[in-house]
């Protein structure tokens, strides 16, 4: 990919993260609210792809979303 953006909730944690990403690569964080992540992620049902890294905390959370997108994301 050419060109990434990485959302964190809070200012902190961007500059932790911006730390983070000089010294290995990759870093993730879910935005705080399903209505963060669709208007973040370009708009529900509109061209493009939008990849996120989760764990198993953010179980619920992917639950939350694909119900209000009223569909599953595909795992890879």
């Amino acid at each position: 990919m050419a060109r990434t953006i990485v959302f964190t909730r809070t200012k902190h944690k961007a500059k932790s993260l911006a730390d983070q990403l000089k010294k290995s690569g990759f870093n993730y964080d879910l935005p705080d609210t399903v209505e963060t992540y669709i208007h973040r992620t370009g708009r529900a049902n509109q061209a493009g792809q939008a990849y996120t890294f989760t764990t198993m905390e953010d179980n619920k959370t992917i639950t939350l979303i694909e119900k209000a997108l009223g569909r599953k994301m595909t795992e890879e």
